[in-house]
């Protein structure tokens, strides 16, 4: 029996962005996901009883600083890549894009992978049996309900808190991401980072 019956093949789409504003959201500013135990989480829930073969995607942006007085778009090319190097060495394919800031500083192009997520998981489709989602934006519910009829089980994993309810509904199962998941940063010493004491 070839390896691939023996398993569960699993397309994990994780968009970034949204994941980091679902933790800011339900647990707080300093909140930032644990992608080892995200990892671990999802290699833990099979549908069935075979092991999960799992390819994991991690679609990031990021973001440019500023329009500078010349109108130029200055961008903080290495200002995540301690962040994709950690992702990388915990087993995630990473998508990067970058903002483009032609309809100005606060609308920019760029800024989500809602179409690029979908396009992937169509072109994919016949390399997995379940489609796992990780965000909680309604605007993929109706990619969820596609790939249902395609014969495929699809499932979320997102907080509960900031999941839109057509999102839920669309899904065969939804995992919650919980404290487990997640760890919390110190905020920043912005008074040291001045050069003045921090008031007690």
């Amino acid at each position: 029996m070839a390896d691939k019956e023996l398993t569960e093949r699993v397309f994990v789409a994780i968009d970034i962005q949204n994941l980091w504003h679902g933790g800011q959201a339900q647990y707080g500013p300093w909140v930032r996901v644990n992608y080892g135990k995200l990892k671990d989480l999802i290699f833990s829930r099979p549908i069935g009883s075979y092991p999960r073969n799992v390819r994991l995607i991690a679609y990031t942006v990021t973001a440019a600083t500023k329009k500078s007085d010349e109108g130029s778009v200055n961008l903080r090319v290495g200002r995540n890549s301690k962040f994709l190097e950690s992702l990388q060495r915990a087993g995630y394919e990473i998508k990067n894009r970058f903002m483009i800031l032609e309809k100005g500083p606060y609308k920019p192009y760029g800024s989500d992978w809602d179409v690029g997520i979908t396009i992937d998981a169509l072109n994919n489709v016949d390399s997995y049996d379940t489609f796992c989602l990780v965000s909680g934006d309604g605007d993929y519910a109706m990619l969820l309900e596609s790939l249902k009829e395609k014969g495929k089980y699809v499932e979320v994993v997102t907080f509960e808190s900031t999941t839109a309810r057509i999102l839920v509904d669309a899904a065969h199962r939804v995992t919650y991401i919980s404290e487990n998941e997640i760890f919390r940063q110190d905020p920043p010493n912005l008074a040291e980072s001045h050069g003045k004491p921090t008031p007690q």
